[in-house]
């Protein structure tokens, strides 16, 4: 879908909603996939690249958008059905993503994600079961990408653990050190007022 410059204008007039998110530059793929994620987990959508909020046209590099648009397909899980298409308007290049309503959970790298109204949040367990039991027949590939999914969210938590002991506990060496370094500065005073 090829959008000109009168159609960009209603959706910028129309602002974010359940299907369409605007945003001036994304570099991460973790979080396009997310975005992703969460508008194939509902009823598809549009992701605009080079819009700043409100309705700033301010464009972006397209070679960019694309290097992270395929890292953040690659992080999905199935790969839901999406295009990549660059439009130029008032002489700027946007990024449009449109992003196909999926039959099945996209699970991206970060977990499950669904978009409600005009944000992507973290799906909710029961909307996840909700998935499985209205389906008459749960396929192989559905509970390979849930497992895959579980599995990949307790590495991660389990590294932020990891990453949050070492910082408790240099956190915790640096104020054993500052109490140290005062206890010692006090007693050093002590001992200079005694001798004299």
């Amino acid at each position: 879908m090829i959008l000109n410059g009168n159609q960009l204008q209603e959706l910028l007039s129309r602002g974010e909603d359940e299907e369409l998110e605007f945003k001036d530059r994304i570099r991460q793929p973790s979080l396009l996939a997310r975005l992703v994620a969460g508008f194939a987990n509902a009823s598809g959508g549009m992701i605009i690249v080079g819009i700043r909020e409100p309705s700033q046209v301010v464009g972006c590099d397209p070679s960019l958008l694309q290097r992270v648009y395929d890292a953040a397909l690659a992080q999905l899980e199935p790969p839901p059905q999406t295009e990549l298409e660059f439009v130029t308007v008032g002489g700027k290049q946007l990024g449009v993503i449109t992003v196909q309503r999926s039959s099945n959970l996209v699970l991206s790298s970060g977990g499950a994600f669904v978009r409600q109204e005009e944000r992507t949040v973290a799906m909710p367990a029961s909307h996840i079961a909700a998935l499985f039991t209205q389906k008459a027949e749960v396929s192989v590939q559905d509970i390979n990408s849930l497992a895959e999914a579980v599995t990949r969210q307790t590495a991660i938590i389990l590294e932020l653990q990891q990453d949050l002991n070492k910082a408790n506990s240099l956190r915790g060496r640096a104020v054993e050190w500052v109490i140290s370094g005062i206890v010692g500065a006090i007693l050093g005073q002590l001992v200079s007022c005694l001798a004299n």
